[in-house]
């Protein structure tokens, strides 16, 4: 019995975690020219930022809270867990505080909708870029 146990352990925890450490790209639209370094994207998704320097909105893309990508976003680029942060969105959204427009996607539709909007930005993991059609890379979390 020991043996079973101890053979599924080796055979989840690789996959479970490989998961958790796969890339993660953080992509603007192709147009966009604005430069964004690891500080501009903590200061948009902390809601700190919410104009691009030509002055247009920010449409920030979100993933949902159990998702791994965004567990690791999160911890890399804000030092928080994806709880916490989604926790804050919801309290500056309910004392109406909040700046960026934010919009909550699933990964495989994330980097569709950043290329069809100028002004968006957002991040999917690695497994999640087909191509990059419409896409600029601005920052790459290993």
């Amino acid at each position: 019995m020991n043996y079973l146990r101890n053979l599924l352990l080796f055979v989840l925890i690789p996959i479970s975690t490989d998961v958790f450490c796969e890339r993660i790209y953080v992509v603007v639209n192709e147009n966009n020219v604005q430069e964004i370094d690891a500080e501009v994207v903590k200061q948009i998704y902390s809601d700190k930022v919410s104009f691009w320097k030509n002055g247009e909105g920010i449409l920030v893309f979100e993933l949902p809270v159990k998702s791994n990508a965004r567990e690791k976003f999160a911890q890399n680029i804000l030092n928080k867990s994806a709880i916490s942060t989604q926790r804050d969105w919801s309290n500056r959204f309910v004392n109406n505080t909040i700046k960026n427009e934010v919009k909550m996607k699933p990964q495989r539709l994330v980097a569709k909708f950043v290329s069809l909007k100028e002004s968006a930005i957002g991040y999917v993991s690695e497994s999640e870029i087909n191509n990059l059609n419409g896409l600029k890379i601005v920052m790459i979390i290993d």
